[in-house]
């Protein structure tokens, strides 16, 4: 039962089946190392069963989640810093470790950055990934199969050398491009 407030246990207490779930195990911050893990850790025979109000910590994205009752959501970024993905090749597929991070994409020829369909990489909808242009090789956003990429008069180029664009998902498999494109 999450939600119980919090007891004071006293020295010579004893602690009962009962309030190590009610005080502990639903009001503690699970960490778990994917979504995957998190999902098929509730429901089982013998696994416990979610609650609202429920936290949860995902350490391949730094994504602390919460429990609404019906769905898990993100509680908001857990870290400050950007972190780097550098890229050098002419072509790169964005992988579910680059939500939240600056994708620097140097190479003196073209590059081609693909968004993949939401059947291979299922990023969280309103997921940011930061793409930079570090070389001088233009950088062209393309979408995988089945994928929608929205933007100001259909643009899905970076404008120039060290211009930025962010790619936000709006939906499942739909994204929006913000910023220098061309």
């Amino acid at each position: 039962m999450a939600g119980a407030g919090a007891k004071l246990f006293t020295s010579g207490s004893v602690l009962t089946a009962a309030q190590v779930n009610t005080f502990l195990m639903d009001q503690a911050v699970m960490v778990f190392a994917t979504t995957t893990a998190r999902d098929a850790a509730f429901g089982g025979a013998g696994e416990p069963t979610l609650a609202e109000g429920m936290y949860a910590f995902t350490s391949d994205t730094n994504t602390l989640w919460f429990y609404t009752g019906s769905a898990w959501e993100s509680a908001g970024a857990t870290t400050q810093a950007l972190t780097l993905n550098a890229q050098t090749g002419t072509t790169y597929t964005l992988a579910l470790s680059d939500s939240g991070k600056f994708v620097t994409q140097s190479n003196a020829s073209a590059i081609t950055t693909t968004i993949p369909p939401n059947t291979d990489v299922a990023f969280p909808i309103g997921t940011q990934v930061n793409l930079l242009q570090l070389g001088a090789g233009q950088v062209t956003v393309a979408a995988g199969a089945g994928v929608t990429l929205r933007s100001p008069d259909s643009l899905v180029n970076i404008s120039a050398q060290y211009a930025v664009v962010t790619c936000v998902k709006i939906a499942t498999d739909e994204w929006v491009l913000i910023g220098n494109l061309a």
